[in-house]
């Protein structure tokens, strides 16, 4: 198995990206993916499904008016996905059902996390 180094996980960066992913996701998302990268066999499909997950656990915090720790799970799932780009261009082993599943994930996560925070907090 080859060793990636940090160098190669920047490489991986989008060009463009909104301020908020370069200043406060991404160097998160690099030194997360560095070893997950070396060190297991995660794949970005499986990276894709967890972020799906946090960002339920997201919509829960948020439905039951814990809107810091629904804020928190955002955040780690939105990092996770990131992470799941990277690892698929660094290891190129993206696929066009990984893109498909990233995307839908990531509507999925936004309408669950959308939907949830005004039902939360009019309680």
């Amino acid at each position: 198995m080859r060793t990636y180094s940090l160098d190669d996980v920047y490489e991986t960066r989008k060009r463009r990206d909104s301020w908020w992913t370069v200043y406060f996701v991404d160097p998160v998302a690099c030194r997360v993916a560095l070893p997950v990268a070396n060190r297991t066999r995660m794949t970005p499909n499986g990276l894709t499904v967890l972020s799906l997950v946090l960002g339920m656990v997201s919509a829960a915090c948020f439905a039951t008016n814990h809107l810091i720790a629904g804020a928190g799970f955002f955040y780690l799932s939105f990092m996770i996905d990131c992470v799941d780009g990277k690892i698929a261009r660094l290891k190129g082993t993206g696929t066009p059902f990984g893109l498909w599943l990233d995307y839908v994930g990531d509507r999925i996560r936004v309408v669950l996390c959308a939907g949830a925070w005004p039902t939360g907090s009019t309680r």
